[in-house]
């Protein structure tokens, strides 16, 4: 027995499966139950139809959801830095850099309506990292528009600015934003540096677990900076919440708070260490006042020859132990003579 299958049920296999493949199982023969079937090649299937504009819809949605759910940064006007906030910045990054010099670099930079400025200012030894390399170029802009310059210079400098700002605003936000407590935890330019990469690298994965392998790195190998490692890398974290540097804001608060009851914890056992050296000292003051009391004890007086003689006859006389007997008492109205 030959059964053959309509196009439209045939259609109702294929959907989202490609045209190709649809129209292979279309025209493909074989056996079903022990009969021969034949698919045979019809119109279009509605039901076939009706998935393909469904899926098409849900996918339509799913996109749209996504794309809703980006965050789209435009590039926005730079804010103008001055000299004086240029400075404070290389100061607090122990980057010390004289006025004289930044005013110096600037006019090279605004020579020849700033066309080789990019490559000057990479080519400091001075300004390798992004953001010394950005508040330089708005000093220069800013200077740029004070000086009324061309506006093809001013162009090339926000060229620079935004450039920057594509490749490394994050790094640049948040570089800005921590200097504060990078200052307060290093005391080189390097240390800067190793703290706000600890802190970029928490921000790109806000766990406690990379929160505490870059608090370890930071504290040393003793741990004798745990404590102002600590406390400033809470700091640090804590002033890029709500920035949208962080991939996940919410893991990033929720390792701000753990950062703060670890300080928390660190603060009542550095307390319960100085109250155990205070007793401890108040214990050997104790000692030493006890031992010096005793030294100084005035001894006792040499006993009267009276006294002398009554213990010499005391101690002459035998104890009843030592000769067996018990003592003898005197009976009640018994005198006993002198001869007796």
């Amino acid at each position: 027995m030959n059964t053959r299958i309509e196009g439209p049920f045939a259609a109702q296999s294929a959907p989202g499966l490609g045209a190709g493949l649809a129209e292979s199982l279309r025209t493909q023969a074989g056996r079903m139950a022990g009969q021969s079937v034949e698919v045979m090649k019809g119109t279009p299937s509605v039901l076939g139809s009706a998935a393909e504009e469904v899926a098409m819809l849900f996918s339509e949605k799913a996109e749209k959801k996504h794309h809703e759910e980006r965050v789209v940064k435009g590039g926005g006007s730079p804010s103008l830095a001055t000299a004086q906030s240029v400075s404070a910045y290389l100061e607090r990054a122990h980057k010390e850099k004289s006025p004289q010099e930044l005013q110096q670099l600037v006019d090279a930079m605004l020579k020849n309506g700033a066309e080789n400025c990019q490559a000057l200012v990479r080519g400091h030894p001075r300004f390798q990292q992004p953001t010394e390399q950005f508040l330089l170029f708005q000093m220069a802009r800013q200077q740029a528009a004070q000086q009324g310059l061309p506006q093809p210079t001013i162009e090339r400098l926000d060229a620079a600015l935004l450039d920057l700002d594509a490749f490394y605003g994050d790094v640049i936000h948040a570089q800005l934003l921590t200097v504060e407590p990078a200052a307060a935890y290093a005391e080189t330019a390097t240390e800067v540096r190793s703290f706000q990469d600890s802190v970029h690298t928490v921000l790109g994965a806000p766990t406690m677990q990379q929160a505490m392998q870059e608090l370890l790195a930071l504290a040393g190998k003793s741990g004798q900076k745990l404590d102002t490692a600590l406390n400033n890398l809470m700091k640090a974290l804590g002033a890029c919440l709500g920035t949208g540097l962080a991939l996940q804001e919410a893991l990033l608060e929720s390792v701000v708070k753990d950062l703060f009851h670890l300080k928390t914890m660190n603060t009542v056992l550095d307390e319960c260490r100085a109250l155990v050296k205070v007793l401890e000292r108040k214990q050997r003051d104790g000692e030493r006042e006890q031992s010096r009391q005793q030294k100084h004890k005035p001894e006792a007086s040499e006993p009267a020859d009276g006294e002398r003689r009554a213990t010499r006859s005391a101690a002459s006389q035998p104890s009843p132990v030592s000769t067996g007997l018990a003592p003898r008492t005197a009976r009640e109205g018994e005198v006993h003579g002198p001869g007796r």
